[in-house]
């Protein structure tokens, strides 16, 4: 039989087509199988019977004795192409409810699978276009091709094969300003050994180290001349967009004895939020005052966090409970100091729906620093 280019493209063998394949397969096989790949969770109990439950509700959300049940009336009638408006309306509902978003029903649609969702999008985006008419150089009718640009390259195995028509992905390195060397030539060695190699030339010198859940850790060596001043530095990132992310940081004066800032420990207390257990040799006296800061950076999808909440307190001043429940807390972040002698444990309240990243520093009057970070924990 002949096909036509169309045909002929998408009859190939392709990397998801191949995937779906060995899934089926497994699902066939006469052996127990665990499926832990291509997108399958792993199948829980209780989740199981919570969609059953819920499956069970949908059809039996009538009491008139009519065949007019949400799931009969999701099977038996067509939804508008955009997809199902009551659908819509809760999505809507959540999202806003939950990240802010000021979304309205013209910002969702539905497809029927996330395959067939960038099949839409890369090809309404990439590929060729008409010129535009009012550009004086441009040729009349001329076609120009546009590539979509991944930050990861090659990614999801299904990607790379959706364009009718030729590929269309292109990846580039981040270009970072006011460094002495570019991203590729930089010695991939982990963040917390780098130092600045001896001999060098004052002036920034960038380590950047193993790429980890999608995110890249780049270290800036500074030399200074004098350690007992103050730096300022000014960070600039410009994306193969043209976007630019900038941040200033001052650098204090050299203190040769740093705080210990140790997290302990990460548990929810359900319905209300998170507890984030933390110790420090950080003295807890008014005549040395410490400024405690506590920052959250909390997950939207994946590794993209939005925008952070922080909240300080005077060191000497939080209230020492020994066993800290937070019973009556109705602030976002609160905190107590749980012992009496160093190393100090401080137990923080996180008010928040999802695990947050959390940034716990503090800060001594005579110039002693301290911090420690806590990532959100991948779920599988």
């Amino acid at each position: 039989m002949k096909f036509s280019k169309f045909g002929q493209k998408f009859t190939q063998p392709t990397g998801i087509s191949q995937l779906m394949d060995d899934l089926g397969d497994a699902l066939k096989s006469d052996q127990p199988i665990n499926m832990l790949g291509g997108g399958n969770p792993a199948k829980i109990d209780a989740v199981n019977e919570l969609f059953l439950q819920t499956y069970r509700a949908l059809g039996n959300d009538n009491d008139t004795g009519e065949a007019n049940t949400t799931s009969i009336n999701s099977m038996a009638n067509y939804s508008n192409p955009q997809g199902d408006a009551a659908f819509i309306d809760a999505l809507v509902g959540f999202f806003n409810r939950h990240y802010d978003w000021n979304l309205s029903a013209d910002n969702i649609a539905l497809t029927n699978g996330s395959q067939n969702a960038f099949f839409y999008l890369f090809n309404l985006f990439g590929g060729a276009f008409n010129s535009n008419d009012s550009d004086e150089n441009s040729e009349k009718n001329q076609s120009v091709d546009k590539s979509i640009l991944l930050p990861l390259a090659p990614e999801y195995i299904g990607y790379s094969d959706v364009h009718i028509d030729g590929q269309h992905f292109l990846s580039v390195l981040p270009h970072i300003d006011g460094v002495t060397h570019a991203i590729d030539d930089v010695n991939e060695i982990p963040v917390d050994e780098a130092t600045v190699p001896a001999g060098s030339s004052p002036g920034p010198i960038l380590v950047r180290g193993d790429r980890v859940s999608g995110q890249t850790p780049l270290t800036v060596g500074l030399v200074r001349d004098n350690r007992d001043t103050e730096v300022e530095v000014s960070l600039k990132l410009i994306d193969p967009r043209g976007r630019i992310t900038a941040q200033s940081i001052t650098v204090p004066p050299w203190v040769d004895q740093q705080l210990d800032v140790s997290i302990l420990d990460v548990f929810s207390i359900s319905g209300r939020g998170f507890i984030l257990i933390f110790s420090t040799d950080a003295p807890v006296d008014s005549r040395t005052p410490g400024e405690l800061t506590i920052t959250l950076n909390r997950p939207v999808f994946g590794n993209i966090l939005r925008p952070g909440t922080s909240a300080s307190f005077v060191l000497h001043k939080i209230a020492f409970v020994e066993r800290a429940t937070f019973a009556g807390a109705t602030d976002t972040i609160a905190v107590n100091r749980t012992t009496k002698r160093s190393p100090y444990t401080y137990a923080v309240f996180i008010r928040a729906a999802s695990e947050p990243s959390v940034v716990v520093s503090i800060k001594m009057q005579d110039g002693r620093l301290g911090s420690a970070r806590h990532n959100p924990r991948q779920r599988g």
